[in-house]
């Protein structure tokens, strides 16, 4: 293959074009391991499912092969992985955005969900708390 081909993609290239920085909360953390997904290849495949988020722009229903929807009266948002990874029906990875995004340019790994799960709304409350501590440590980290 010749160097200076264009045309040609090199997974590199992928990596560096990546807009965003994804971080994973602590407590997405603990709920990948506790609550929904125990084996660690299954953690390992969701924390790559996750780095697909870098691409994400707002105003796309979609990121390489995950669907992204809003979560109603939030502003937050989940990423649909319907690998079920042996261990359930599917996986929302949800996330928020800081509102001042292009300065910091960080997006936050909030929650694990299980697809089954409903989303009630003192679930919802319990997501807008995190984000909330997230978008204030974007705040700190961007420092």
């Amino acid at each position: 293959m010749n160097q200076t081909d264009k045309s040609s993609v090199d997974s590199n290239d992928l990596v560096e074009a990546a807009p965003r920085s994804v971080r994973i909360s602590r407590v997405a953390f603990q709920d990948m391991h506790h609550v929904v997904l125990r084996r660690l290849s299954a953690r390992a495949h969701i924390r790559r499912h996750a780095q697909k988020l870098a691409a994400w722009q707002p105003n796309e229903q979609s990121v390489c092969d995950l669907a992204i929807e809003g979560i109603e009266d939030t502003g937050l948002y989940a990423a649909i992985v319907t690998d079920d990874l042996g261990c359930g029906p599917g996986y929302r990875i949800v996330f928020c955005d800081h509102p001042a995004a292009p300065a910091n340019n960080t997006l936050c790994i909030i929650a694990i969900l299980r697809l089954d799960e409903q989303l009630t709304n003192p679930m919802k409350i319990i997501l807008h708390g995190r984000a909330t501590i997230a978008r204030h440590r974007l705040v700190l980290w961007a420092r």
